[in-house]
C-alpha cells in the first residue's frame, strides 16, 4: 500500500504519546497519533442504509477528532515536535460510501492538528480532511 506522497523522508520511532515520531532531522520531528474508526463492528453495510452510514460516520469521526483534540496539549508538550498529525484507520468497506461526502464532513470539524488523514486499508486509499 502506498501512502501519501507528501510524507517527508524520516526515521520512524515508536512512541507513547503520540504513537510515532517521524524524525525529519536530528532536532525536529512530526508526531503521528493513530486511532481506529469503527462504524458497525462486524455488521455488513446494506445499500439502503448508505445515508445512515454517512451520518454515523460523520458523528463518529467528529467524536474521535474531538477526543484526540483534548489530548493535543499532551502530545504538543514535546519540544522536538514541529507538527502533529492524526491518522484514522477506517473499517473495511466504507470508502465507496463516504469518500464523496468527506469534503463536507471535514469542513465541519475543528481540530488543532497539522493534518488529519483517513486510511481505508481495503481500498488502499488515504484521504486528507
Amino acid at each position: 500500500m502506498k501512502l501519501a506522497r507528501d510524507v517527508p523522508k524520516a526515521k520512524v520511532i515508536s512512541s507513547e504519546s503520540p504513537d510515532f515520531l517521524l524524525f525529519t532531522s536530528l532536532r525536529q520531528a512530526i508526531g503521528v497519533e493513530v486511532t481506529k474508526l469503527t462504524i458497525f463492528g462486524q455488521e455488513s453495510v446494506v445499500a439502503d442504509r448508505k445515508a445512515e452510514v454517512v451520518q454515523l460516520f460523520s458523528a463518529k469521526l467528529n467524536a474521535i477528532v474531538s477526543k484526540k483534540s483534548e489530548l493535543f496539549q499532551l502530545y504538543n508538550s514535546n519540544p522536538k515536535l514541529a507538527e502533529i498529525w492524526l491518522l484514522i484507520v477506517v473499517d473495511d468497506g466504507f470508502f465507496e460510501i463516504v469518500h464523496r461526502q468527506l469534503h463536507d464532513i471535514g469542513r465541519s470539524i475543528w481540530h488543532p492538528y497539522g493534518r488529519i488523514d483517513l486510511l481505508f486499508p481495503d481500498a488502499e486509499k488515504v484521504l486528507s480532511l
